[in-house]
């Protein structure tokens, strides 16, 4: 869930991109953007997100769909580094992989 706060400097970021003025901004601007908010998305996931638009073009609801699907991602790798740390008893980030 995302604060006021948070909403406020999405819309921020949002209207500086809209140079136009229409309360759209390109497609091919979402990684530039998301990036500026600090989220780090491969490319296969960002070209996933513009071709889920046929327009080229999104709106701000649309935005905040983006970066809702982004933040779910992060929790679901930290769920996973979470995982993983139940088994790097030592602390040291390493796996162990016994093969038999």
């Amino acid at each position: 869930m995302h604060t006021t706060e948070q909403l406020d400097e999405y819309r921020e970021i949002f209207t500086y991109f809209d140079r136009e003025h229409t309360g759209e901004i390109h497609v091919n601007q979402l990684g530039l953007i998301v990036r500026s908010i600090g989220f780090h998305p491969s490319e296969r996931l960002l070209n996933e997100l513009e071709q889920r638009y046929e327009t080229n073009r999104i709106n701000f609801e649309q935005f905040l769909e983006i970066l809702i699907d982004l933040t779910n991602e992060i929790d679901d790798e930290i769920d996973i580094i979470e995982a993983f740390r139940v088994f790097d008893k030592e602390g040291q980030s390493m796996r162990i992989v016994s093969i038999q």
